[in-house]
């Protein structure tokens, strides 16, 4: 069954117009192959499998950049820098941005 989920693809078909200034795309995204619904997928879930799934669900690269942009507005500010209150602020930036990003793909 997961040979069925990898063959999934996608392909451009032409679509119809009907007059000169009609602002539709001229190509559709179908469905090259029927593809199995969520339901039928059971994934391999095992302890060593988690960190990665966790990794993706929360978008780590994309939290890595906000966490840096929150490091760049902390050293840009006036005053001293404290490394123990800039690594705290890093990583509670990071946190709450991973569990941000997890419940948009849960709710997506």
């Amino acid at each position: 069954m997961a040979d069925d989920t990898e063959d999934c693809s996608y392909t451009r078909q032409p679509l119809q117009r009907s007059g000169i200034h009609d602002r539709q795309p001229t190509h559709v995204q179908t469905k090259a192959k029927q593809c199995p619904d969520d339901e039928d997928i059971q994934p391999n879930l095992t302890l060593s499998s988690l960190p990665s799934i966790y990794l993706r669900l929360s978008k780590a690269k994309l939290t890595g950049l906000v966490a840096m942009s929150a490091l760049c507005g902390y050293g840009m500010a006036p005053g001293e820098l404290d490394i123990m209150v800039c690594f705290l602020m890093s990583l509670g930036t990071f946190m709450s941005s991973c569990s941000a990003n997890a419940f948009n793909q849960v709710f997506a």
